[in-house]
């Protein structure tokens, strides 16, 4: 990652932590068309286990085998995975961006997962840490199905210990509960391991004898135990030091601890998700993927709301704009005559429905409706549409409806012979390529989409030092004729390309001749 305080790389989603959660919220925004970088410390909690179970379709897979599938399936998503270290979060700016800072660089995203999930911390048993997620394990439901009948002990760290020895007797009539750890036992509990047949030990715990590679027995008050399994209790530390930092509020675990409270994936910080073991440390695979899933789903759905709110301030300012261009003068901007490509190619086509779209002041429309189409000419300015009107009944022409909207907001209710995109470009953002796309969907079996765009022009008042000019920013790179194949994605089948080309024009402007040149693209959809 090359990126810098100053300018970094922007994503919709930064995901920190690449285990089960991690990606399976990857999966799902990747899915929906987001931009999303997984940022993996390689360090998954179950790594130490050679297989797992109770994962629907996944049982007895290696949860390290399951992490590179997600990663794969990620990928062919579009989404990111990348190795990286995060050493630091700053929430948004003023930009509506977090940072998050990595030994690679710093990255910028609409939204932040957390999914860092957390560490086992062992007693301090010799042998206990070297066997965990081998024959020393925490969860019966994960691993009691795999040493059902042979001699099992349980190292107990708290109550729940006594739990998962009562439930281990259902894989094994040979149970040993080791108590020290977990303090004095009531009646009632040791009645019940009597009843069960639980056996239990109170001397302390002194070491786990290991023979061949396997365990063979604990050592507790000089003696030796036989048992070949052995489940235990952790002591959990979520690794939560970036939602902590944030501020994010807190809650009491089950377990004894704080976790950051994290309602179906969200934070008490706007824009801020954690999912998976780093807030819910009982949760195993299944339970984390589908924390992930739902963590997606929800940053998804805010993301959502900012996408409209900013599509509307766009919109706004987008018209504001185009009304400030066409009221710098009383007059009219352009020539009103028809744009010189658009004139060659459809002057000998027999007239049908069209659509003019970024109608402007009408010249291309007032054309067309003079040969004898009939017309819909769409752009965002009153003003502009206003000249074309009166334009139309000076002229005495008929046959054009005039419509204000907004192009990428506004959808044709038909479709037509021909679909008219004559310089459709505006050097602000504007997603000129879903414009284009929906265009083509307007035209009708037999009818025609004719595109012509600007692939070199030059400014009235030239721009110094990248400022705009009055066709738009000097450092603004033209289309060239491939770009704007690939931009309209023309599908293998349906279509024809007639014409694409680059046509050259001169411009006398201020006393200067300007050799110009225009893409120009006719494209009909065969009936």
């Amino acid at each position: 990652m090359e990126n810098t305080e100053q300018h970094p790389t922007s994503w919709d989603v930064v995901i920190v932590g690449g285990g089960s959660a991690g990606l399976s919220a990857a999966l799902t925004l990747s899915r929906a068309q987001r931009r999303v970088l997984v940022l993996d410390g390689a360090q998954p909690r179950n790594r130490f286990a050679g297989h797992m179970h109770g994962v629907l379709g996944h049982d007895g897979r290696s949860p390290l085998e399951l992490l590179e599938i997600g990663r794969r399936e990620v990928a062919s998503y579009g989404g990111v995975v990348r190795p990286a270290a995060v050493s630091g979060l700053d929430l948004r700016g003023e930009d509506g961006l977090f940072r998050v800072h990595t030994d690679g660089g710093t990255l910028a995203a609409r939204a932040v997962l957390v999914a860092t999930g957390l560490v086992d911390e062992l007693p301090a048993v010799p042998g206990l840490t070297e066997r965990w997620g081998r024959d020393v394990n925490a969860c019966p439901y994960c691993h009691g199905a795999e040493v059902a009948g042979r001699p099992l002990g349980v190292v107990a760290t708290s109550a729940m210990g006594v739990h998962h020895a009562t439930m281990l007797r259902q894989w094994s009539p040979d149970v040993t509960f080791f108590s020290h750890l977990a303090g004095d036992l009531d009646a009632e509990t040791l009645a019940g391991f009597a009843a069960r047949g639980v056996r239990v030990v109170t001397e302390p715990v002194a070491e786990v004898v290991v023979t061949d590679d396997a365990v063979r027995a604990v050592v507790a008050g000089g003696r030796h135990y036989p048992v070949e399994a052995i489940f235990t209790g952790s002591t959990m530390r979520p690794l939560d030091a970036l939602l902590v930092g944030a501020g994010a509020e807190t809650v009491e675990a089950p377990q004894g601890f704080t976790v950051v409270q994290a309602v179906m994936g969200r934070t008490s910080v706007p824009g801020l998700y954690a999912a998976g073991n780093v807030v819910n440390p009982a949760a195993t695979v299944p339970v984390a993927i589908a924390e992930g899933f739902q963590a997606g789903v929800m940053i998804n759905s805010e993301l959502l709301e900012l996408d409209v709110a900013e599509a509307r301030a766009l919109a706004v300012d987008r018209e504001r704009r185009w009304e400030e261009r066409y009221g710098e003068s009383a007059g009219p901007q352009w020539t009103g005559h028809v744009n010189a490509s658009l004139g060659d190619v459809a002057a000998a086509w027999e007239p049908g429905a069209a659509l003019d779209l970024g109608a402007g002041e009408g010249g291309d429309a007032l054309w067309l409706a003079g040969r004898g189409w009939e017309v819909t000419a769409v752009d965002i300015s009153a003003t502009a549409l206003e000249r074309g009107r009166a334009a139309a009944q000076e002229r005495g022409v008929e046959g054009v409806t005039w419509v204000q909207g907004d192009l990428v907001a506004w959808q044709p209710q038909r479709t037509y012979d021909l679909v008219s995109a004559q310089f459709l470009q505006d050097w602000e953002a504007f997603p000129r390529e879903q414009v284009l796309r929906r265009a083509m969907g307007a035209v009708a079996r037999g009818g025609r989409l004719v595109l012509v765009s600007h692939a070199s022009m030059t400014p009235r008042v030239p721009p110094a030092d990248g400022e705009q000019g009055h066709h738009g920013p000097g450092h603004h790179a033209m289309p060239t004729l491939d770009e704007e194949l690939t931009t309209l994605g023309l599908p293998d089948h349906g279509w024809v390309v007639e014409t694409a080309e680059v046509r050259r024009r001169e411009v006398v402007r201020d006393g200067e001749t300007w050799d110009l040149g225009d893409n120009v693209v006719v494209a009909r959809r065969l009936g």
